[in-house]
C-alpha cells in the first residue's frame, strides 16, 4: 500500500474524531490553593481543593458526574516467550480510587447542560497515608512485604511538567525508566445511561488533571546484613525466616598487602562501616529544612604481618575515598511476592519464568571523592582487641547491623595477636541537587532502592585506595531515603517544643484547659510511674514460697499408684 494513502487515511480519521468531540461538553479540572510553587508536589495529609468547570457549545443531557482521585501504576515489557515473541505486555494497576460525592443541590434540574452557561462543581481530596488491604490481594512472602505494598507510593516517571505550571526542560529527572510509571490524577467524567437499555453508562465528557504526590515515609529499621566478612557470597540480607538473598551488601572487606612482587606480606588492611541514618527529604514546597544529608563512619584496621617491625614501620598510606550512589528501579508485569533484593522472590533465578516478567534499571551518580592521606592511625596493644560484636549503637547513634559495636574493628583472619592500628573516617553523604529523588518504596509492580556503584549493594559505595601497589577496597552500604510529613517540617522550622508536664495544668478532676490551673504533684507522680520502664521476669523464690504469705505448705502430689490403692 502506498505511503501517501496511509497518511491520508490517518488524517481523515483524525479529522473525524475531532468533529465527533467538537460538540461534546468540555470538562476542565482546576486546582486552588496549591502547596508551594506551581508544579510542586503534595504530601500526606495535604488537601487538594479545586473545582470542575463544565461548558458546552449546545445543550447536552447527562445523568451523573463522577469526580475521583486516582493512582495508577503502569509498566510494560517486551514478551520474550518463544510462542509470543514481539508482543508487548502492558499491565495497569489502579491502587487508589477515592470518589468525591456531588450533592444534588448543585446539580441542574433537569439534568441538562445549557449552552453558554458555565457550571462549577467544587471538590476536596486529602492525600491518604495508607492504601486499603484489598489493593494487595496476591500472595506475599511475609507480613512485611504486604505492609510495604500498602504504603502510598510516590509519583515516579511522571514529570511535574505534566501537572502544569513547570517548563518541561526545567523539570528534574527522577531517574525512572520509561518502562515504569506511577501517576496520580483527578478525573472528572459526565455520564449518561444508554437510551436503548438504560443499563450501560457512556461518557458524555471527561477531563483529567495530573498531580504530583510524594508521601511521607518513615525511616525503617536498619537492614540486618549477615556474613559481611568480605568473602564470596557474603553480604546477604535477612528479611525473615527462610529468606535468602544474593551478595548485595558488603559492610566489611579485608585484603592482604605485599611489600612487592617477590617480597613478603606487609599485613592485612580491613575496612568496615554500618548503615547510616536515612537521608530525609523535606516536604514538597518546603525549602527551610536544607538539603538531605547523612554521615557514614568508616572504620579502618591494619594488622601487621611482622610484629617485630610493627614498632618502627608505619601503617600503609591511604590516598582517597570515593563515594557513588546507584539508583535502582525494579519493575514487573506480574505482582511481586518479595522484596526486589531477593533473587528468588523478585528477579527470579536465571532462565526461570519469573525472570521473563521482571526487570531492573539503574543509574550511577558520583557523590564525592576526598583525600584521606591525613587519616590518623592509632596504635593498639593486644589487650585492646577485645570488643563486643553484638548489635548495638555506634558513636553517631545510628544502628549497626552485623558490624562491631565499638570503635575498634574486628580482627582480620590473619591476626595472631600483638600490635595493630586503627583509624576512623567520617564521610558525609548528600544527594545531588540536579536530580529528583523519591523515598525508598516497594509496591506490587514497582520498587525503588538505592545501592552502591558496583550494582549489587544498596546505597552509597565507598572505594578506599591505598597501600602498596595501589589496592582498592570497596564497601557496599545500604542507604535509605525517607520523607518527612508537612506537620513535622513545620515543627522543625518553627522550633516548636513540647511544653513541660508541670505547665500543662494537669490536676485530679480537671481538664487541663484552664490557664490558671495548678499542676497536681500526685498526678504527675502517677504519670511518671506509668511511663517508667518495667522489667518483666519470673518472681523471686521468696515471693513464690507460700510461707511468705502465711499459707500452709503444699505437699507432693500423689502418684497414680498411691491414689488407686487408697
Amino acid at each position: 500500500m502506498d505511503q501517501n494513502t496511509i497518511s491520508t487515511r490517518n488524517t481523515v480519521a483524525s479529522h473525524v474524531r475531532s468533529l465527533a468531540h467538537m460538540g461534546r461538553p468540555r470538562v476542565n479540572v482546576t486546582l486552588q490553593d496549591r502547596v508551594g510553587p506551581p508544579g510542586s508536589s503534595y504530601t500526606t495529609g495535604d488537601h487538594m481543593q479545586g473545582e470542575v468547570v463544565v461548558t458546552t457549545p449546545h445543550d447536552a443531557r447527562f445523568d451523573g458526574l463522577e469526580i475521583c482521585l486516582e493512582g495508577t501504576t503502569k509498566t510494560f515489557m517486551e514478551n520474550l516467550m518463544p510462542t509470543t515473541a514481539g508482543a508487548r505486555i502492558e499491565p495497569q494497576h489502579v491502587f487508589l480510587q477515592t470518589r468525591q460525592p456531588v450533592y444534588e443541590s448543585i446539580m441542574p434540574q433537569p439534568r441538562v447542560l445549557e449552552s453558554g452557561r458555565t457550571n462549577r462543581y467544587p471538590f476536596t481530596f486529602v492525600v491518604p497515608a495508607q492504601l486499603l488491604p484489598r489493593v494487595c490481594k496476591h500472595a506475599c512472602d511475609s507480613e512485611q512485604v504486604h505492609a510495604a505494598h500498602l504504603r502510598l507510593p510516590p509519583s515516579l516517571g511522571d514529570s511535574p511538567a505534566s501537572a502544569g505550571g513547570v517548563d518541561k526542560a526545567a523539570a528534574l529527572d527522577d531517574l525512572a525508566p520509561d518502562m515504569s510509571k506511577i501517576a496520580y490524577s483527578i478525573r472528572a467524567r459526565l455520564t449518561r445511561s444508554r437510551e436503548r437499555d438504560g443499563a450501560a453508562v457512556v461518557a458524555v465528557g471527561e477531563g483529567r488533571r495530573q498531580v504530583q504526590i510524594v508521601p511521607a515515609m518513615d525511616e525503617d529499621p536498619p537492614l540486618q546484613v549477615v556474613g559481611d566478612d568480605g568473602d564470596a557470597g557474603a553480604g546477604r540480607r535477612s528479611r525473615g525466616v527462610g529468606s535468602q538473598a544474593p551478595a548485595l551488601y558488603r559492610l566489611r572487606k579485608h585484603k592482604d598487602l605485599k611489600k612487592g612482587l617477590v617480597k613478603g606480606r606487609l599485613g592485612t588492611l580491613s575496612v568496615e562501616a554500618a548503615q547510616p541514618k536515612a537521608l530525609e527529604l523535606a516536604p514538597p514546597g518546603c525549602t527551610s529544612s536544607g538539603r538531605a544529608d547523612t554521615m557514614v563512619t568508616v572504620l579502618l584496621r591494619f594488622d601487621p604481618a611482622d610484629q617485630a617491625a610493627a614498632a618502627t614501620s608505619p601503617p600503609p598510606r591511604l590516598s582517597e575515598l570515593a563515594s557513588r550512589l546507584k539508583v535502582y528501579t525494579y519493575f514487573s508485569t506480574t505482582p511481586t511476592n518479595g522484596f526486589p533484593d531477593s533473587s528468588h522472590d523478585s528477579m527470579g533465578s536465571p532462565g526461570s519464568t519469573q525472570q521473563l516478567y521482571r526487570r531492573s534499571f539503574f543509574e550511577t551518580l558520583p557523590l564525592s571523592s576526598r583525600c584521606v592521606e591525613a587519616a590518623r592511625w592509632e596504635r593498639h596493644d593486644n589487650n585492646d582487641s577485645s570488643h563486643s560484636t553484638a548489635r548495638a549503637e555506634n558513636p553517631l547513634g545510628h544502628g549497626i547491623s552485623s558490624v562491631s559495636s565499638s570503635t575498634v574493628p574486628r580482627a582480620t583472619p590473619s591476626y595472631r595477636g600483638g600490635v595493630f592500628f586503627t583509624a576512623t573516617i567520617l564521610v558525609p553523604v548528600s544527594l545531588p541537587a540536579h536530580k529528583a529523588f523519591v523515598p525508598t518504596f516497594h509496591s506490587c509492580l514497582v520498587s525503588r532502592v538505592y545501592r552502591s556503584a558496583r550494582g549489587s549493594a544498596g546505597g552509597s559505595s565507598g572505594i578506599l585506595r591505598g597501600g602498596s601497589g595501589g589496592i582498592a577496597l570497596t564497601l557496599r552500604i545500604p542507604v535509605q531515603i525517607a520523607a518527612r510529613g508537612r506537620s513535622v517540617a513545620v515543627a522543625i522550622a518553627t522550633d516548636v517544643e513540647d511544653p513541660p508536664r508541670s505547665s500543662r495544668g494537669f490536676r485530679a478532676g480537671g481538664s487541663g484547659d484552664d490557664d490558671n490551673a495548678q499542676a497536681d504533684p500526685d498526678v504527675d507522680a502517677e504519670l511518671d510511674a506509668m511511663f517508667k520502664p518495667r522489667l518483666v521476669s519470673p518472681p523471686a523464690e521468696a515471693l513464690s514460697d507460700p510461707a511468705t504469705y502465711g499459707l500452709p505448705q503444699r505437699g507432693p502430689r500423689p502418684t497414680s499408684s498411691s491414689s488407686s490403692s487408697s
